[in-house]
């Protein structure tokens, strides 16, 4: 019986992977239709911010739960344990300021070969924050910025896609991989390819680190650092 479960449980680990990216890949085709609409003038930035909270609950709670049905301890196979919640933050910050040189090159590299401002953001997320007038508006789309999507994508992609990736393919096949996927699922040309970058340097600190909590710091400053500088600039104008 103990064999017979532990070899379903072993099934679940591609199927799962697999599942992850057929969502992701089905996401991508739905927003690429809802691109094609006009977005309307109120949004219920609250909806958002539950209708994400029920998508990535879905997943990673199936995620998470089979790797208890596994035996393991979450936080020791995200590497929770390795660093202590300080030194991840510190961590976290120094990396990300060595990495801004070389996204900010990304970012211009992409925007001089396709011709777009770099400094702009099409994002559908970034057009409902810019349209967003109160504070209450705002705070739904700031705290799913800063806070869940970075623990969300971080647990999706560097905790458990890369590591399923990486067991099978190899580390380097692996950080391509879902750095391309975390590039197109964001569905904005010009930020594809400093996306990329992005994630590939995401990858390459929770690989030097061994704690998922520093790449979780790195995207969460990441998106708060945008969010400082869409709010500064709509103030400025």
């Amino acid at each position: 019986m103990d064999l017979v479960l532990s070899i379903i449980i072993l099934l679940l680990i591609p199927l799962l992977a697999g599942g992850l990216i057929l969502i992701v890949v089905t996401q991508l085709f739905a927003n690429v239709d809802s691109t094609r609409v006009s977005l309307p003038a109120n949004i219920d930035t609250r909806s958002l911010l539950l209708s994400a909270l029920y998508f990535w609950g879905l997943i990673l709670g199936t995620i998470l739960l089979s790797l208890r049905l596994r035996g393991f301890r979450l936080s020791t196979v995200f590497g929770m344990d390795q660093l202590s919640l300080r030194k991840s933050i510190l961590w976290g910050i120094s990396l990300l300021v060595c990495a801004l040189p070389l996204i900010l090159a990304a970012s211009y590299l992409a925007s001089y070969f396709l011709h777009t401002d770099p400094t702009t953001d099409s994002q559908e997320i970034i057009q409902v924050f810019e349209r967003s007038s109160s504070i209450g508006q705002r705070l739904p789309i700031i705290l799913l910025a800063v806070a869940i999507a970075p623990i969300a994508e971080e647990l999706a992609f560097r905790g458990y896609l890369y590591g399923v990736m990486r067991r099978y393919f190899g580390a380097l096949p692996a950080l391509v991989f879902t750095a391309v996927l975390f590039a197109i699922i964001h569905l904005n040309v010009p930020t594809l390819f400093p996306l990329f970058i992005l994630s590939c340097l995401f990858t390459v600190s929770y690989e030097a680190t061994g704690s998922l909590l520093v790449p979780m710091t790195m995207h969460a400053l990441f998106k708060g650092k945008r969010k400082t500088r869409q709010s500064a600039g709509r103030r400025a104008d």
